[in-house]
């Protein structure tokens, strides 16, 4: 594959129509190395990327504060090797919280989200 043009090897910042951007390393036209996704919903996610896709150890920020700190493969997190932090407010103080995959799923949660087929909330596919 020939690489050529303004996202070749390089750092930069890309805009997307729907207000998301990315900010990082690019290889051949695509998110490759560190970088950070921002996306209009106020989520994010700061870690590695491969190819386009999220993979490595990342972080990911929900619109409400809440965070997964692991590994990502594929662009799914792969939450039995990352800790899922989420902010709860009780009475006047706020208190943090860590969760297991397994007590997530014991409670019948279903955090985090499951993500579109892309990987990234489906605002992002609009």
């Amino acid at each position: 594959m020939a690489c050529s043009g303004s996202r070749c090897g390089v750092y930069g910042t890309y805009r997307f129509k729907n207000g998301a951007r990315y900010v990082g390393d690019y290889y051949h036209n695509m998110k490759h190395g560190q970088g950070t996704f921002y996306c209009p919903d106020g989520s994010k996610y700061e870690g590695s990327w491969v190819e386009d896709l999220r993979q490595g150890h990342g972080v990911y920020t929900y619109p409400n504060g809440d965070t997964y700190d692991g590994d990502w493969l594929h662009n799914k997190s792969r939450m039995a090797r990352g800790s899922m932090c989420s902010t709860l407010a009780v009475s006047s103080m706020v208190n943090t919280t860590k969760q297991s995959r397994t007590e997530l799923r014991a409670s019948g949660a279903s955090w985090p989200p499951p993500p579109s087929s892309s990987g990234f909330p489906s605002v992002l596919l609009a």
